[in-house]
């Protein structure tokens, strides 16, 4: 019979979260190289694994209306992506990572990121930071329709919107309502961006119901 001593070891399995203790390091305190180079050493698979954590923190935060530490968790993770995943530097342009298997999951969660932010943005009433936001989003996906939704909201929180924000806006709604037909959010704030672009146009007050979509 073996003794409690002879008993053999087992696998150590700290590493990952030895990893996101160093992740937070960089993130919160001025970071040295060994720590970089920790994390940056990782499989990218582990890398996005990590941004996906800080990623639900701050869908933890929104979701009880704490859209400050919302917003810093969803910062972390872009600042994370682009400082220490060099492989996404030139996701919207590198033709070799586009090909690579790793690149959907990628861009579904970076693009999942600046939705996320455009949201928070909007409830914080952070227009303009919205607005950018919503357009990285679109870098990486084209053809999102929260991310055309959201770019319009943005536009139509501005102060003084002008009739060429309007107008942009009813164009990024008219493309989220072709992306996501039928969609009742969308339709009902065209219909609004229509009835203003149209007072707006002929100068009068009032619902006009022709400027109503459908």
């Amino acid at each position: 019979m073996q003794s409690h001593s002879e008993k053999p070891k087992k696998k150590n399995k700290k590493k990952a979260p030895s990893i996101l203790k160093d992740l937070e390091y960089l993130l919160y305190s001025h970071a040295n190289f060994s720590k970089i180079q920790n994390v940056i050493s990782q499989s990218l698979e582990i890398r996005i694994l990590i941004c996906e954590v800080t990623k639900l923190a701050g869908n933890s935060h929104f979701t009880t209306g704490n859209y400050e530490k919302a917003k810093k968790k969803y910062l972390h993770c872009i600042t994370f992506f682009r400082y220490y995943c060099p492989e996404t530097k030139s996701i919207v342009t590198e033709t070799q990572l586009r090909s690579s298997p790793e690149f959907e999951k990628i861009v579904k969660i970076l693009t999942s990121i600046f939705l996320n932010l455009a949201a928070t943005h909007l409830q914080m009433s952070s227009f303009q930071d919205a607005y950018h936001s919503a357009c990285e989003a679109l870098l990486l996906e084209p053809q999102n329709p929260k991310a055309f939704y959201r770019k319009a909201k943005s536009l139509l929180g501005m102060n003084g919107i002008s009739q060429t924000q309007l107008k942009e806006a009813a164009e990024c709604l008219e493309m989220a309502a072709k992306f996501s037909p039928g969609e009742t959010a969308i339709l009902n704030e065209l219909a609004k961006v229509k009835t203003l672009l149209g007072e707006n146009e002929q100068k009068k007050d009032g619902f006009n119901p022709r400027f109503i979509f459908g």
